[in-house]
């Protein structure tokens, strides 16, 4: 280690130099060498001692500087290593060790590295660096904040780190910003040994970015309309409430750390929205954890007492008595060594809490995720299964020959106990255990019984696959709940917590692994630093001919990777059948034998030595680990027997079911390799490096001080053998020569980001001349030319400040021209708005203006008018009272001409009367004399008749006959007359009735034919309505044939898709087929040169003997029988990949035909659909049809009736004839009758002349009242009359 100390004097001699030690006064306490504690340590050295020392050994032959204050005592504290005034590697080392006495554990390195020192403690200072307030402050000067108050949307005037403490809150603040702002994705590396705080950094980088991301979320719900949280605000939630779920079942109690991190997560943060100029913030839409490596081994067994399995086991045993006998009888055995896989330990608390204090906290995350009641009792469940499998015991081996079959499970209430817990048979349980199914032939199988030690492997293997499926069915679920809602491509934040160095006291398979994923990431950033050295050396950056001797550990990785490297070896030793770990380990010494990164075994001379040997030993970045090679093979399997598979398939409990189904299809579908573990692990490896170099690398290198996790203590040489690890001396030296320019941009890049600075022309120049004129223009001053940036060949490096100042400057040109185009944006609508609101100014103005116009002028018209007005309502007045005397002479003589009319109507209707009564009187006398006439004549006649018989007598009989016979036929002539007179009369008032019939017919038949003229109205409009519908009915018909068309090409496309479907997935299971037969050949290939080259070993050993000759022929006979089983497999195979092609062939037919039904179905429905659409245009044909006849029929009918009123007419006209001639001839005989009694008139006259006289007076008397009402209401009518003419006059004026 270094110590720091004073130079006495320098020889001349030599490259020597006489120092004295100086130890400042707390050095003791602060300082401790190997494990030993603070304190006990003054042996090593004695205060003012004086040594002399090889300057050789130093870089340049020089001591390296201590950085002190003024005082020559106090070492200066540097928040950012690469400002050293004196940069060395014992220079970082104290300043290190200076900011962890301060209570500082986060110092800068090189540019993006920030190194963290545990401080073994929480409390005081420390605590006060996590808290809440300090936390918004790094986010606030670093991130930025949009007008809406959310992070990430501002802009950042500069980097902020300047005024600010380094701090984990820091890298992930600036990795939010960049993400931000340039839309680039993040990684965030962090990396140590175990014990350094890896976890914790990692947790408090993700705390921060979530805690931002949640802030932004409760601000879109306060400032949306529904105060609504967005889909996406409860992922903060989920994603901090994992770290309980990750830590319960992936970490444990090591020996460096109580709660060390037991796999590799990298958990990524999908954001949505960023890198855009709007100025809003990303927006976390989803997140994804990936783990890696899970140490199985800490399931089955851990070290000594002061480690711990996996924390749930204890936390388990910790729970509530009641929920523990709900699960299992066998968890009352509260104390962990009752189980053997547990066993004793001293740990009873993590991290200053209980293990029942940490089984709530777990529970409750769990419920976040919805893994409530019978989830949670299945999972625990399986945690009890893998404790009861380390419950099962195996006797002790026979010395007899049946040795092999009797080894057995010799706690049977153990085993009997987890068949139960399982839901599996005992016998079947106890068999996949203790034996191994052998395929003999095709059709017969054979159980062998297992050794002991393959016994207790099997048993080991099934609990580590148990918990190994457990944990990933919790990652799984953990995932579909913060997964994205929506697909895209999305921006990331990775944050990347792995493994760190490890050496035990026992290293097998697992701690080889997690060495090899150090080693891998190591290899990566020292590739990014030698890039870096290169980069600045070709762009003349820095003299291409200073090096800085970085480390590299390539011949590390190529002992695991290349050419026949461990990795290949592995593979190809677990392939073989008989394939061991000692040989293993023999090949591995055997090639790799003169590799500097393996250790050279002392007198290491005998095969038999090397062959017996398990053990080998890596010089890895670290040091040297020795690892042990048992089970190595059997680990890098990753491979049960078939029948714990099959235990595995049919136990009751659905994680494990679920889970061994799964493995089982994977491993036949080809996704599982096995006996390829670390194989695969290693291209795992190669595409997550692979994914992070896509993005921008943050590292935070974790610095584990001591090893008795004692505060404010360092181990110098611990410390320094991880920084060397680590090469931040060499960071910093390469940052340091290149003037600290940590950022580069190519002149392409330059001149797309930041062209808006460059006013000048860009003809005929190349873009280097454009990048210096447009920088030289931005840094006026020349100081500020070398301060800020260099120019290289082909890039531009720039100091932070002067990315910080060009990107400010940028942002402000593109607000500015932002605001600019937002302001002629905005003015268009404003501008649109104001002239439209103008022009309805204007013209409300000259409304306004019109209406006081109008209002003076009609004023004035008022005013002018006013003596017209008194002259024409004058006139008016007069008018009206001329009218009145008008309208009263009119209604006067009105009544008295009706007077006069009525007078005349009734002297009218009285002397009609009397008329009548005399013409009545006249005809009854008439008729009266007619009957005494009558009744002389038939008495004179009689009288004669009576006399003739005397005239008889007296002697003219011939004269009184004669004359008897005249008076008879004159009798009978006259008795005939009378007879036609009173049939003339009766027919006269029938033909009367008739007329009056006729006319009421021709009344009815009018009313009839006007009842028809509306009846042909109606049936036209119900006929123009048909019509209407008849095309509204086609034209859906048209549509519904385009549908039908529409819905024919969809089918036809969808059966074309499911042809080249099938096809596809055909030709896809040919090409399957062609691989198999192509394996089929290489194995039968390889089995014939292997059965060639072991043919000719055994011609060439024929002489060694009969014993190797049998040895050789059983070789010979397993590998003929293993190349038996896989071409059996292979065969298999291909006859399944036959029948899988015959199945969808034959799905392909039913599909086809299925096809042709829907073909089917579609034409059939399509023509029932045409009948339906042919049906219709038949009953609307029948229908109008049936109309239009109606239509005829009342024509006809309406015709008809026409006809019938002429004939009606007709008729009426040639009896009115008739009876007008006879109304003449009866007139005439009335006028004969009015002269014999005018006479008799002019006799009444007089009478009558009185009678009227009289009636006058009467009338006269009674009409005077009538009068003077009927005066009234005609006055009141006509001054009604007059308002309304002034009204009318009124409103015309205006």
């Amino acid at each position: 280690g270094y110590l720091p100390a004073r130079i006495v004097y320098m020889s001349e001699d030599g490259p020597e130099a006489m120092v004295q030690v100086e130890l400042p006064g707390n050095w003791y306490d602060n300082t401790t060498l190997g494990n030993g504690a603070p304190g006990r340590n003054k042996s090593f050295v004695d205060e003012d001692d004086e040594c002399v020392v090889d300057l050789t050994q130093y870089p340049n032959q020089e001591l390296p500087v201590q950085n002190l204050e003024d005082d020559g005592t106090t070492i200066i504290s540097y928040a950012n290593m690469s400002r050293m005034k004196h940069l060395s590697e014992p220079a970082v080392l104290f300043n290190l060790k200076e900011r962890l006495r301060l209570e500082m554990p986060y110092t800068r390195a090189a540019t993006d590295v920030l190194i963290s020192v545990n401080p073994m403690e929480f409390s005081g200072r420390i605590e006060s660096l996590y808290e809440d307030e300090l936390r918004e402050e790094y986010c606030k000067k670093l991130v930025g904040m949009a007008p809406n108050g959310c992070y990430g949307g501002g802009h950042v005037a500069n980097d902020g780190t300047s005024e600010l403490e380094p701090h984990v809150f820091e890298t992930s603040a600036l990795a939010f910003q960049d993400l931000a702002h340039t839309g680039r994705d993040q990684s965030i590396i962090i990396t140590g040994v175990s014990g350094s705080g890896k976890s914790e950094a990692a947790k408090f980088c993700l705390c921060n970015v979530v805690l931002m991301c949640a802030t932004n979320f409760a601000l879109e719900a306060e400032q949306s309309p529904d105060r609504e949280a967005p889909p996406d605000a409860d992922l903060p939630m989920f994603l901090m409430d994992s770290n309980p779920i990750f830590e319960a079942f992936g970490n444990s109690a090591t020996v460096l750390n109580t709660n060390s991190s037991r796999f590799g997560k990298l958990t990524e943060l999908l954001f949505a929205g960023a890198g855009t100029d709007t100025g809003e913030s990303p927006r976390l839409v989803g997140a994804n954890f990936s783990t890696y490596l899970l140490d199985t081994a800490r399931v089955v067994g851990h070290g000594a007492k002061n480690e711990r399995g996996y924390h749930i086991f204890y936390q388990l045993l910790a729970s509530p008595k009641s929920y523990r006998r709900q699960l299992w009888e066998g968890t009352d055995r509260l104390d962990p060594s009752c189980f053997r896989y547990l066993g004793a330990t001293n740990i009873t608390e993590i991290e200053n809490g209980s293990d029942e204090d940490h089984w709530y906290t777990t529970i409750a995350a769990l419920e976040t995720f919805g893994i409530t009641e019978d989830e949670l009792r299945t999972i625990m469940i399986a945690l009890c299964i893998v404790l009861q499998l380390g419950n099962i015991t195996i006797g002790n081996e026979k010395t007899s020959e049946d040795s092999m079959r009797s080894i057995n499970t010799s706690a049977y209430d153990d085993l009997e106990t987890l068949s139960k817990l399982m839901g599996v048979a005992y016998e079947d349980l106890n068999n996949a255990i203790t034996r191994r199914t052998v395929q003999i032939g095709k059709n017969h199988t054979k159980l062998i019984q297992l050794m002991k030690g393959d016994v207790l492997d099997n048993r080991d293997s099934f609990a580590k696959m148990i918990y190994s499926l457990v944990f990933d069915w919790l990652v799984e679920r953990i995932n579909d709940y913060i997964c994205p809602y929506e697909e895209g491509k999305f921006n990331t934040i990775r944050f990347l917590d792995y493994f760190g160095f490890e050496q035990n006291d026992r290293n097998q398979f697992e701690t080889l692994a997690i060495n090899y994923a150090c080693e891998k990431m190591q290899c990566n950033m020292t590739d990014r630093l030698l890039k870096l050295e290169s980069q600045y050396k070709a762009e003349g950056i820095i003299d291409g001919k200073q090096t800085f001797n970085t480390p590299s550990n390539s011949d590390i990785l190529d002992l695991f990777e290349r050419g026949h490297g461990l990795i290949t070896v592995l593979t190809d030793e677990s392939s073989r059948n008989s394939g061991s770990d000692s040989g293993f380990v023999f090949k591995i010494k055997n090639i790799h034998r003169n590799s500097p990164a393996l250790v050279e075994e002392a007198g290491r001379v005998k095969r038999s030595a090397l062959m017996a040997s398990t053990k080998f030993s890596i010089r890895h970045s670290v040091g040297i680990v020795e690892y042990d090679g048992t089970n190595f093979i059997a680990s890098n399997k990753n491979k049960l027997s078939e029948d714990l598979l099959n235990i595995g398939r049919s136990c009751t409990n659905k994680i494990i079911s679920e889970g061994f189904t799964e493995r089982a299809a994977n491993i036949r579908a080809g996704l599982t390799q096995e006996n390829e573990f670390l194989s695969a692990f290693s291209t795992e490896l190669d595409g997550l490096i692979s994914r992070l170099n896509d993005t921008k690398i943050r590292h935070i290198v974790c610095i584990r001080p001591n090893d008795v996790d004692a505060p404010k203590v360092m181990d110098q040489h611990s410390v320094l053998k991880q920084l060397r690890s680590a090469n931040i001396f060499e960071g910093l030296l390469i940052e340091r020569s290149a003037g600290s320019y940590c950022d580069s941009l190519s002149f392409g890049d330059i001149l797309k980001q930041y062209i808006c600075f460059y006013g000048g022309t860009s003809t005929n120049r190349s873009p280097k001349e454009i990048v210096r004129d447009l920088l030289g223009s931005f840094f006026d001053e020349e100081n500020e030319l070398a301060q800020f940036y260099k120019m290289g060949n082909e890039r531009v490096f720039f100091s932070k400040d002067a990315i910080f100042r060009l990107e400010e400057q940028r942002q402000n040109l593109l607000g500015f021209s932002a605001s600019t185009i937002q302001c002629f944006l905005r003015g268009v609508p404003c501008r649109s708005e104001y002239l439209k609101k103008r022009r309805a100014i204007i013209l409300i103005q000259s409304c306004w203006r019109r209406h006081n116009a109008l209002l003076y002028f009609n004023a004035y018209r008022d005013s002018a008018a006013a003596y017209e007005i008194e002259e024409s309502s004058r006139c008016r007045s007069q008018m009206m009272e001329h009218e009145s005397a008008v309208l009263i002479q009119g209604r006067w003589r009105i009544f008295w001409a009706k007077t006069c009319f009525n007078e005349g109507k009734h002297a009218a209707s009285v002397i009609q009367k009397s008329f009548r009564a005399w013409c009545k009187r006249k005809s009854l006398t008439m008729s009266l004399h007619r009957l005494i006439h009558h009744a002389k004549m038939d008495v004179r006649i009689k009288n004669l008749l009576e006399q003739l018989p005397l005239s008889a007598a007296n002697g003219s009989s011939d004269l009184a006959m004669e004359s008897k016979e005249t008076i008879v036929y004159m009798h009978e002539e006259m008795n005939k007359l009378r007879n036609s007179n009173l049939a003339l009369q009766e027919q006269l008032s029938s033909e009367k009735g008739s007329i009056v019939r006729l006319k009421r017919n021709s009344s009815l038949r009018s009313e009839r034919s006007e009842a028809h003229q509306i009846d042909v109205r109606k049936l036209n409009a119900k006929t123009q309505m048909l019509e209407a519908e008849l095309r509204v009915s086609r034209k859906e018909a048209k549509q519904l044939q385009d549908k039908l068309q529409f819905s024919d090409l969809i089918a036809n496309k969808r059966a074309d898709e499911l042809n080249l479907t099938y096809v596809k997935q055909i030709s896809e299971r040919d090409t399957d087929i062609a691989c198999l037969r192509q394996q089929l050949s290489a194995l039968q290939t390889k089995h014939n040169f292997e059965k060639s080259r072991l043919s000719g070993e055994l011609e060439k050993g024929a002489t060694t003997g009969k014993a190797e000759i049998a040895k050789l022929n059983e070789r010979i006979e397993s590998i003929l029988a293993a190349h038996k089983d896989e071409v059996s497999q292979l065969l298999s195979s291909l006859e399944q990949m036959e029948h899988d092609r015959d199945d969808i062939k034959g799905k392909h037919e039913s599909y086809e035909s299925e096809l042709k039904d829907m073909k089917e179905e579609l034409d059939s429905s399509r023509n029932d659909y045409l009948e339906e659409v042919a049906q219709l245009q038949r009953e609307f044909r029948k229908s109008t049809a049936a109309d239009k006849m109606r239509i005829r029929e009342l024509e006809d009918e309406l015709h008809s009736t026409k006809s019938d009123l002429e004939q009606c007419k007709d008729d009426l006209r040639n009896n009115a004839s008739d009876d007008v001639n006879f109304l003449r001839s009866a007139l005439n005989k009335a006028h004969n009758d009015i002269r014999k009694s005018k006479l008799e008139m002019d006799a009444l006259k007089a009478s009558h002349e009185l009678e009227k006289n009289k009636i006058r007076n009467e009338m006269k008397k009674k009409t005077a009242p009538c009068r003077r009402c009927t005066w009234q209401k005609s006055m009141t009518k006509a001054k009604a009359r007059q308002k309304e003419k002034n009204r009318a006059i009124d409103s015309d004026s205006e």
